[in-house]
């Protein structure tokens, strides 16, 4: 039975880790898809802003090398700035990704921890209470023996008591009539 209660413990926690897990995946897919659909939406705007400012500005500045030199830095700070951006932005999603795993392993280590302490804590409430029991019997049995052993001492000494003044009295008459025959 403790084998039958030890995998029904098991498959209960595989089964709720497992529901956790498939709960938290579908939640980080979504989370994940959202920042990302955010992202693009950001990239998409902050692309098309670019787009048309750097359209206007190319327009002012088509003529002279000055100016073409710098679209050229414009257009490298910009590279170098969305590089950083996009660089940025995946750290982050991914820092998030590991503190949500580490939530998450945290979170079922919890849940293996409460489910293993209770059979321990029942376990180890049965084993005290087992040796108080025998504890109990033991200290039972011993004043039942010291009891018992009193009280055989105590009709012995009775005993030899009563045979020391049954020989003294049987003395005392064999004394009284040998005393009668001398006389």
């Amino acid at each position: 039975q403790r084998h039958r209660l030890g995998q029904a413990v098991d498959f209960r926690r595989e089964n709720l880790l497992t529901c956790h897990f498939y709960i938290w995946i579908d939640q980080h897919q979504q989370s994940h898809e959202a920042r990302l659909g955010h992202r693009l939406a950001i990239l998409h705007y902050d692309s098309t802003l670019y787009r048309r400012v750097f359209a206007v500005w190319r327009g002012k500045t088509r003529l002279s090398q000055q100016d073409r030199q710098r679209m050229d830095d414009a257009v490298d700070s910009d590279y170098h700035r969305l590089c950083t951006l996009a660089w940025c932005k995946w750290r982050e999603s991914f820092q998030t990704a590991l503190a949500l795993d580490e939530a998450w392993r945290r979170a079922s280590e919890h849940d293996r921890r409460k489910l293993l302490l209770k059979p321990w804590l029942a376990w180890r409430k049965f084993a005290l209470r087992r040796r108080k029991c025998k504890m109990n019997e033991i200290k039972a049995a011993s004043h039942c023996s010291r009891h018992l052993s009193s009280q055989v001492i105590c009709e012995w000494r009775a005993h030899q008591l009563c045979m020391k003044k049954r020989r003294e009295a049987a003395a005392a008459i064999a004394q009284h009539r040998q005393h009668q025959l001398v006389q």
